[in-house]
């Protein structure tokens, strides 16, 4: 019915066939929430009326961006948890260690998983790493991009590149270095403050959801270990 908004009906096509999964179509689609594509979409839905969002050119910019994200870091999580209950299995993480200290992930997405083998290698580690093991060239030379668009790369996105910033992180981090010690090693003191302030607003990304302690044996306090369980 004309006016009604099915949304069964409207694809936003969260699939990775449909070639529309791109920025610019999403900004569109905010822009012009009319703008569907047609070929896709059952008589007599083509008369359906949209709202206008009224969006700011920024805003628009945003969410596009935050909806991409949703599907690039949600959709294969969801692919391999029928796999895992079927196999009895459990998913095994990819992020390094510079993108757990950064937040440079997505909570619940490609940051979920019960084993990750890379959490404590910086990402100039995993590149020694790959090359040692034979990875192949193409595949350590790409430059680390999340395909959110076309041209987008971690390094652009961050603001520097990660073999500089893990010299920085491995001081920081390993070696416990101080404001004032990174400033002498050479460190800019705006990329130190950056970096330390990315590093203290992530937290919450590396640990469990705090849960308010009522009793005496709390989740993640008291009842922490496989020992409190009788292993």
């Amino acid at each position: 019915e004309e006016g009604t908004k099915l949304l069964p009906r409207l694809d936003f096509a969260f699939v990775h066939e449909i070639p529309h999964t791109k920025v610019e179509w999403f900004k569109q689609k905010l822009r012009d929430p009319r703008s569907f594509d047609r070929s896709r979409v059952l008589q007599p839905l083509e008369k359906l009326r949209m709202p206008d969002y009224g969006f700011s050119a920024d805003e628009v910019t945003l969410l596009a961006t935050a909806i991409m994200s949703f599907q690039s870091d949600v959709q294969p999580l969801v692919s391999q948890v029928p796999g895992s209950a079927r196999n009895d299995a459990l998913v095994i993480g990819t992020s390094n260690k510079t993108e757990l200290l950064l937040g440079y992930g997505t909570l619940h997405g490609d940051m979920a998983s019960a084993l990750n083998p890379l959490g404590d290698l910086y990402k100039t580690q995993v590149w020694a790493l790959s090359e040692a093991v034979g990875v192949p060239d193409v595949i350590v030379d790409k430059k680390p991009s999340a395909d959110l668009w076309a041209g987008q790369t971690d390094e652009a996105e961050l603001g520097f590149s990660y073999r500089e910033v893990d010299e920085l992180l491995y001081l920081m981090v390993d070696q416990r270095y101080g404001r004032a010690e990174l400033i002498e090693a050479g460190f800019a003191p705006d990329f130190v403050d950056d970096i330390a302030r990315r590093i203290m607003t992530s937290q919450f990304k590396r640990r469990l959801p705090v849960i308010a302690k009522i009793s005496h044996r709390t989740i993640d306090r008291d009842f922490r270990y496989s020992r409190d369980w009788g292993r």
